[in-house]
């Protein structure tokens, strides 16, 4: 219920702020969030960490998508882990730990080969996460055998973990494994009562934090959304800060008036049919504003910007040794001669080429290098030659040598960067006679 009360307050202050083609936008991902499968739509539809994804208000539900998912999927693994344990006399606890490894395993790869947002976003790839919490539920966490100097000693690394993942300039695998390792030792602390440290968490300030938390979360996004769209750049200092307090009233309101009344006090009915109130009223809304909305100059300009293309999944394939490419027009039966070579800049340029290809009878490829410049020893940012020089330089020598692709495009931001003052690494040129 507090979600879709969320849904419907949030639309109703949208239809009066934003364009028609953003209403349009949020409508899509509106749908695509109270059937909980938004993380999907959100990996389709761009990223998490895009300027244009900053303007995207239920972009924070695709987590609450994951869990929905994961609490579909997980009673029937377990199940299933049930009868396997009596056929194969195979502990329950070797198969989540299996599955976390498999899950884990994916999550590197598909971040190797530069599918980083599907590894973000999906399901398979957060498992191991989860994993981590299957763990907690086979040890006995009442228990208080453990002395309290090492539950404050785990206490402590725990916490250092999670600061370190959260605020660290380092690779993104090593911080979220630090955050998710921090978070699985902070709560396997929490349950030992003897760690005098646990005080530090259990005041009443912060007890008071956490259970208005899911509600703060549910509306700190798009109060957040709001004001970069007002602002257009980033708001005043003393505007950020009513905006945290605003996320903070409306959280606490939330979880007095709607979460523990629906929760411990209303039958499931109640909660079905507020539900379906919510979603009447959202989707009305969407629909009178769109309707009683002129369309003008501004909002035609609006539609040209944040093309995202993406690739049918289906059209995806491994190229070269750690890099991935799709299809473009992947109906036409020709071998690709045309390579679409860049950052999500060039992705930007697909659905124009995929339509002059396709009246031409031409086939092509799209390599993205997700965040990083297509290149070996100049990138707009010092970390991405480090991060992955292996993948850009097997991409790279690939293309050159495909017999069939005689025309590359590359799309790079050079100008972009300088403009801005970003350290570039100096410039190695690297030449072809096909690239164009």
């Amino acid at each position: 219920p507090a979600l879709f009360v969320f849904f419907t307050l949030t639309t109703l202050v949208l239809i009066n702020i934003f364009l028609n083609s953003d209403i349009n936008k949020y409508a899509s991902s509106l749908v695509a969030a109270k059937t909980f499968w938004s993380n999907f739509y959100f990996w389709r539809d761009g990223g998490y960490f895009g300027t244009s994804d900053q303007l995207k208000p239920l972009l924070h539900i695709w987590s609450l998508s994951v869990e929905e998912q994961f609490y579909i999927l997980y009673p029937t693994f377990i199940l299933v882990s049930i009868w396997i344990r009596k056929k194969l006399k195979i502990p329950i606890s070797y198969l989540v730990f299996a599955l976390t490894i498999l899950s884990f395993i994916l999550w590197v790869y598909l971040h190797h080969i530069g599918g980083a947002n599907p590894a973000f976003f999906l399901l398979p790839t957060r498992a191991w996460q989860f994993g981590l919490g299957g763990f907690l539920a086979f040890m006995n966490l009442n228990s208080n055998n453990s002395k309290s100097s090492a539950t404050n000693i785990i206490l402590i690394i725990s916490v250092l973990a999670l600061f370190f993942g959260l605020l660290a300039n380092t690779d993104e695998i090593i911080q979220t494994i630090m955050v998710s390792l921090g978070a699985t030792f902070f709560i396997y602390s929490s349950f030992k009562s003897k760690a005098p440290l646990l005080w530090i968490f259990q005041n009443i300030f912060t007890v008071w934090i956490g259970r208005i938390s899911y509600s703060i979360y549910l509306y700190h996004w798009p109060i957040a959304v709001i004001l970069i769209y007002y602002f257009i750049d980033t708001p005043p200092f003393l505007t950020s800060v009513i905006g945290i307090i605003l996320s903070i009233i409306l959280g606490y309101l939330s979880y007095k008036y709607i979460e523990t009344p629906f929760r411990r006090h209303f039958t499931l009915a109640n909660s079905i049919l507020l539900i379906l109130i919510c979603t009447l009223i959202s989707l009305g809304a969407i629909k009178f504003a769109n309707q009683n909305k002129s369309e003008n100059f501004v909002e035609k300009w609006s539609v040209t910007n944040g093309s995202n293309y993406r690739c049918p999944v289906s059209s995806y394939y491994l190229y070269g040794t750690s890099s991935r490419a799709c299809v473009i027009e992947e109906g036409l039966k020709s071998k690709p001669t045309i390579a679409i070579f860049g950052n999500s800049h060039a992705q930007m340029y697909a659905p124009l080429i995929a339509e002059a290809i396709k009246n031409k009878g031409y086939r092509g490829i799209l390599i993205p290098m997700s965040g990083c410049l297509p290149t070996v020893k100049i990138n707009r940012v010092k970390t991405c030659p480090a991060k992955s020089p292996r993948k850009i330089e097997n991409a790279t020598k690939f293309i050159l040598t495909a017999s069939n692709i005689n025309s590359i495009l590359i799309k790079i931001t050079i100008i972009f960067f300088l403009l801005r003052n970003i350290p570039i690494i100096p410039i190695e040129k690297i030449t072809a006679p096909k690239v164009k």
